[in-house]
């Protein structure tokens, strides 16, 4: 009975060590993959609100503001996603500020201010927006695609306008480049 018992015992040990399984380890690189349907090989990583804010404190990046749920900002990732690879920039940095914009919250109030700061120039700030941050400075944005959202309630974004976000996006990451 002893050895029965035994046997018993060593067989569902077996068993339940084979149903063990690691999980697999999500990038950022994936999460933006899935989130924005583009490559697995984007350069980027997920900002938390207080790393943005480090970042245009005193920090030096690309970062890109977009939410998933907006066509237009699909089309600014899936665009600048391409740019980047192409130039094969490592590392480039995201952050959704949609639900701190529905709450109109402190929080979206002092990002705001921390742009207007950190620029020479107005920023709406609407999304899709890409900046360039060199030092705690920003020396370059885009956010153009709004525009389009703006005038076209059909939003349909031909070749035409993907190649001129393309070149203003290679100008953008050439800027970057040549500053660091």
């Amino acid at each position: 009975m002893k050895k029965v018992l035994f046997l018993c015992l060593c067989i569902i040990v077996l068993f339940s060590g084979c149903e063990v399984k690691k999980a697999e380890e999500v990038t950022n690189a994936d999460k933006f993959a899935n989130e924005y349907s583009v490559s697995d090989k984007n350069p980027f990583v997920y900002l938390s609100l207080n790393e943005v804010y480090d970042l245009l404190d005193h920090g030096t990046g690309i970062i890109f503001f977009g939410n998933s749920d907006c066509e237009v900002c699909g089309v600014g990732a899936e665009v600048l996603t391409d740019v980047l690879i192409k130039n094969k920039v490592k590392e480039a940095y995201y952050y959704n500020p949609r639900r701190i914009k529905e709450e109109n919250s402190k929080k979206y109030k002092k990002l705001l201010s921390m742009i207007d700061e950190s620029s020479d120039e107005e920023i709406s700030f609407n999304l899709p927006c890409v900046l360039v941050v060199k030092d705690g400075y920003i020396t370059s944005y885009n956010d153009e695609l709004v525009e389009l959202r703006e005038e076209d309630n059909d939003l349909v974004i031909g070749k035409d306008i993907k190649k001129d976000l393309r070149n203003k996006y290679n100008k953008l990451i050439k800027d970057f480049k040549s500053s660091e």
